[in-house]
């Protein structure tokens, strides 16, 4: 950990940052600062608590995330998306908030220079504990992962914030999972980004990885 700012803002950041490394360093997870989270590597990728602040002149929001990232997932998908390129080895294949998980659409903690952190602290570690680190763990298995995002292809997922990255993911993990009826599948999101009305190029972008997938041969 890097020594506290003495200016407001980024030293009540860091006490957040350091209260919750006093939990999560000892599991493994290591504090990424560029990107705000901390990270465990998994042996297909990481999992991810990510640590969101947005700042305002008297007072702070903290928010808590959770993200999966499958490599194998992410190599043949992420290309396909909108995302920037050099983004790529930090993509995540699932991020939802900490709060979805205990039925709340989010969370927003206020928190200040004057706040005592422990209580909500002591919270995020009581959510994480009370199902955030057995969801990190299931959705590391990609066989869960390709059932969450694809058992009703019909409907939104919930829990994916971008529908359209959620039909581009959901094709790539029912071919390596090879899940029975891919042309189907295929289809159904192809379907849906229509009635999304996404821009023509995403169909296209769609297209080319669905034509890519039919002759993918997963190991």
């Amino acid at each position: 950990m890097s020594n506290q700012s003495t200016s407001g803002l980024p030293s009540l950041k860091q006490r957040v940052v350091s209260g919750l490394a006093l939990f999560l360093q000892p599991m493994g997870f290591v504090y990424v600062a560029q990107w705000d989270q901390f990270r465990r590597p998994t042996q297909t990728g990481f999992q991810s608590i990510i640590v969101s602040m947005a700042n305002y002149s008297d007072v702070s929001l903290l928010e808590i995330h959770l993200g999966v990232r499958q490599d194998t997932v992410e190599n043949l998908a992420y290309p396909f998306t909108n995302g920037l390129l050099g983004f790529k080895p930090n993509s995540m294949t699932l991020v939802t908030p900490l709060a979805k998980l205990h039925g709340h659409s989010f969370q927003r903690f206020e928190v200040s220079i004057s706040t005592d952190l422990q209580p909500i602290l002591q919270e995020i570690r009581s959510q994480l504990d009370k199902g955030g680190f057995s969801f990190l763990d299931k959705y590391t298995r990609l066989k869960e992962l390709g059932n969450l995002f694809n058992r009703h292809p019909n409907h939104p997922l919930p829990l994916v914030h971008n529908q359209v990255n959620r039909c581009i993911r959901g094709i790539v993990m029912s071919k390596i999972n090879k899940r029975p009826g891919f042309e189907a599948l295929t289809q159904m999101y192809r379907d849906r980004l229509e009635a999304l009305r996404v821009p023509q190029q995403t169909l296209d972008r769609y297209d080319r990885l669905r034509s890519y997938l039919r002759s993918y041969s997963p190991n």
